[in-house]
């Protein structure tokens, strides 16, 4: 089994995990989580300070498992994805499909026209037919046509560049990017969530990322620069206080409702001095951030043509999940169930606290379930069923 680096690098925090995979469970060796640096928005701004603190915490890491790696699972933002479907055909040679005819039909779905300055990063077969019946698995079957859906998703090729010069600077290199959404995915999904259909808000720090999947497919995938950051920004600009109180303000404090019994508030001020402020003045700053975000979503759900009030609703995850009373309010402004959540189970991941089954952990555990995956499946040498959102081909592997 190889070691490799499991990374959620975020605006706000940098979690590593180093692991080793087969194709039965995940071991993880050591985490390691830092401050971030030189991330915003989801993309690369200061590049120096983002290699260093990289290089650092999976250093870190290794010293604390007593092994090396080489190879990163590296998260991305969505914010500039994009999803599109396309139809892949083959004519079945011999008496049976094997996985050359599979790969055949997936490599004439990838002959899409995608943009020069988009990138590849998944590729995921959501759908066979074998003489135009729908089948689960066609390997081994027999059948003279086989056509595949797929579901490809880009990224903006800059983005992508600057994330490999960033991982190679310090020392590395990206075994695979995971977009935060399709670690979500398999992170926080069941079956019947899959089924059904879902959506799922990750609020992050700086990014909120949500996912609409039905029927084992992502229908579609949205990004807003909008996260916990603007939340604290508001509150700080709005009773006039230093960030670092206003972040403790937010979390200690704020909540997305009013109450009979007002909470007073000792608020210290920039210039030194202080003043009180009730949770209800504190509700009336956070509200229009909150309102404003939701909007935005239910904007684009509508326009993808999701009937919420027909799926099993919505999951919030992330840090900013954590707020308050947001689940309420989630419910009561999509009129719709909602439910907060973290990773569903560690299972088939050995040693990793119960720590990591906060929202905020979310992406971080679906990176490692996806590499479980990966790394088993290619330890196998060969592949076996075509499960949920498995990435046959696309994006490249760097050195």
């Amino acid at each position: 089994m190889r070691n490799f680096a499991a990374v959620d690098l975020g605006s706000k925090k940098l979690v590593v995990a180093i692991a080793r995979a087969s194709r039965d469970y995940l071991e993880v060796l050591a985490t390691q989580r830092e401050n971030s640096r030189g991330i915003g928005r989801g993309i690369i701004r200061n590049l120096r300070e983002a290699k260093e603190v990289l290089k650092a915490s999976i250093e870190l890491a290794e010293r604390d498992s007593d092994v090396q790696v080489e190879e990163v699972y590296l998260n991305l933002s969505g914010v500039n994805s994009e999803v599109v479907s396309a139809l892949g055909k083959t004519v079945i040679t011999g008496e049976r499909i094997t996985k050359r005819e599979i790969l055949r039909a997936m490599e004439t779905a990838k002959r899409i026209t995608i943009p020069q300055n988009r990138y590849t990063i998944h590729v995921f077969p959501t759908e066979f037919t074998v003489d135009d019946q729908e089948v689960d698995e066609p390997e081994g079957m027999f059948g003279t046509v086989l056509q595949v859906k797929v579901q490809i998703i880009t990224h903006l090729l800059t983005v992508v560049r600057n994330m490999e010069n960033c991982v190679n600077g310090a020392g590395f290199y990206i075994k695979e990017l995971v977009l935060n959404q399709v670690g979500n995915i398999y992170s926080l999904l069941t079956k019947e969530d899959r089924n059904l259909g879902v959506a799922i808000i990750d609020i992050g720090a700086e990014t909120t990322d949500v996912v609409l999947v039905l029927k084992n497919e992502i229908h579609r995938v949205f990004s807003y620069e909008v996260g916990g950051k603007d939340f604290t920004s508001d509150i700080a600009i709005g009773l006039n206080t230093p960030v670092k109180e206003a972040e403790r303000i937010k979390v200690k404090f704020a909540r997305l409702f009013t109450g009979e019994e007002e909470e007073i508030i000792e608020v210290p001020l920039m210039d030194g001095s202080e003043k009180n402020i009730s949770s209800n003045e504190l509700y009336g700053i956070i509200f229009p951030r909150a309102e404003q975000l939701f909007t935005w979503i239910k904007e684009d759900i509508v326009r993808a043509g999701w009937e919420l009030r027909a799926t099993s609703g919505i999951i919030l995850t992330g840090g900013g999940a954590l707020l308050s009373g947001l689940k309420n309010f989630a419910s009561s402004f999509f009129n719709t169930m909602v439910r907060v959540s973290g990773p569903q189970k560690l299972e088939n991941i050995k040693n990793l606290s119960e720590e990591f089954l906060s929202p905020e952990y979310s992406v971080l555990v679906g990176i490692l379930k996806y590499a479980q995956e990966r790394e088993g499946k290619e330890e196998e040498s060969a592949e076996g069923p075509f499960s949920f959102i498995k990435r046959i081909l696309g994006g490249k592997k760097w050195k």
